[in-house]
C-alpha cells in the first residue's frame, strides 16, 4: 500500500510539473532569452536619438555622441559632449546644427515638488563644443506645449529641424527661428526622399513605399489603422524588412503590414514592463538582424511589476552580438 501511495504522489508531482511547464512555457522561454547585462554607459530617461554629420547623438539630461564607422559599431564607445546649463530634454539636428531643448527647475519648499523654472532652446554649429541661445523666448508654464522635432534623415541634405510651440510651427536655422503656419499643430516629421513630411501623430516614417503614422496605440499604414495591443506609440525606426516600434509598453518589431515579428530577445529586455521613448536604426536599408538598432527604456512610478530602475537607459542590438543589451 505504501508503494502505491508513493507512486500516486510521484505521478501527481510529475503531472503538476508538466502542467506548469506547459502553461508557463512562454515565461520560461523569456527567461532563456535573458542575457547577462553589459556594463552600461547611457543611463536614465533617453528621449532623443539623432543623426548629425557622421555621428549619432542621444540625450538623457546630458548629451553623448558616438561614431558610425565600422570600428564604432559595437557596445559602448559613447563620448560625453558639452551641453548647455540645465537638463537637456530633447535634441534635434539639421545638416549644419544640433539643437537642444533645455529645462531648469527648482524644488518648491511648500510641497517638495520640482517646479519648472525656465525653458530655453540652444543650437551648436560645432558638434556640441559650444552653444548659443536661439532667438525665441519660451514660457516656463508647464501647460504650454513645446516640441523639438527633426526629420533625422540618413542623408545630411534631408535633415531639417523644427519647433512646435504653443501650437505654432517654427523652422530652425541656427539662431534663426522662423514661424511657418503650414506646420502649426504638427507633432512629428520625417524625410520622404525629397522633402519633409509632417504629421499630427507622435511619429511618422516611410518604408516599403508606404507611409506610417501613429495615433495613440494605433499604427496607421497608408490610411489603414492597425492596433498593436500596446500602449501609446512613441517612435518608429524603419528598416529594410521591418519597423521597430517603441511604445509606452516596451518595443516591438513589426512587418510592413503591422504584424509582430520576433527580434532576438527584444521582448524580454525592452519589454512591456517599461516605457520606450526613442529609437533609431542605423541603416534603414538593412534588415533588422543585420542592423545596428537602438531603443530607450524608462520606468515610471515606483518600478513595480519587476521593472528595474537599474535597466533604465539606452539599449542596443548589434549583429555581431545577436542580442539586445544595455548600452
Amino acid at each position: 500500500m505504501k508503494k502505491i501511495i508513493n507512486f500516486i504522489k510521484t505521478l501527481a508531482l510529475c503531472s503538476f510539473i508538466f502542467a506548469m511547464t506547459g502553461c508557463q512555457d512562454p515565461i520560461f522561454n523569456e527567461i532563456r532569452l535573458e542575457v547577462e547585462l553589459e556594463k552600461g554607459s547611457i543611463f536614465g530617461d533617453v528621449y532623443s536619438i539623432i543623426r548629425h554629420g557622421t555621428d549619432i547623438y542621444c540625450s538623457n539630461g546630458n548629451i553623448y555622441k558616438k561614431g558610425t564607422a565600422l570600428e564604432d559599431n559595437t557596445h559602448g564607445r559613447w563620448k560625453k559632449v558639452n551641453s548647455p546649463n540645465g537638463h537637456v530634454l530633447k535634441i534635434a539636428s539639421d545638416n549644419t546644427n544640433i539643437y537642444a531643448l533645455v529645462y531648469t527647475s527648482f524644488e518648491d519648499e511648500n510641497d517638495g515638488e520640482m517646479t519648472l523654472e525656465s525653458r530655453k532652446l540652444y543650437y551648436s554649429s560645432d558638434e556640441g563644443s559650444t552653444w548659443q541661445e536661439c532667438n525665441i523666448s519660451l514660457s516656463n508654464r508647464q501647460s504650454t506645449e513645446c516640441r523639438l522635432i527633426c526629420t533625422n534623415s540618413p542623408t545630411e541634405s534631408g535633415r531639417k529641424a523644427y519647433l512646435i510651440y504653443a501650437g505654432k510651427g517654427y523652422t530652425l536655422n541656427g539662431s534663426s527661428v522662423t514661424q511657418d503656419a503650414t506646420i502649426n499643430g504638427k507633432k512629428s516629421c520625417c524625410w520622404n526622399g525629397s522633402s519633409p513630411v509632417f504629421s499630427t501623430g507622435e511619429a511618422i516614417c516611410f518604408a516599403d513605399g508606404k507611409k506610417y503614422e501613429t495615433y495613440g496605440g494605433r499604427l496607421v499604414i497608408d490610411g489603414t489603422s492597425v492596433s498593436l495591443g500596446r500602449g501609446d506609440i512613441t517612435g518608429l525606426a524603419p528598416m529594410g524588412d521591418s519597423i521597430l516600434v517603441t511604445t509606452l509598453n516596451g518595443a516591438v518589431l513589426v512587418d510592413f503590414d503591422g504584424n509582430e515579428l520576433p527580434f532576438s530577445n527584444l521582448s524580454s529586455t525592452v519589454s512591456a514592463l517599461y516605457e520606450s521613448r526613442a529609437c533609431l536604426a542605423l541603416d534603414p536599408t538593412k534588415p533588422a538582424l543585420q542592423n545596428t538598432v537602438y531603443a530607450s527604456i524608462c520606468v515610471e512610478g515606483t518600478g513595480s511589476n519587476s521593472a528595474l530602475f537599474s535597466h533604465e537607459g539606452l539599449w542596443s542590438y548589434y549583429p555581431s552580438r545577436g542580442k539586445w543589451n544595455i548600452e
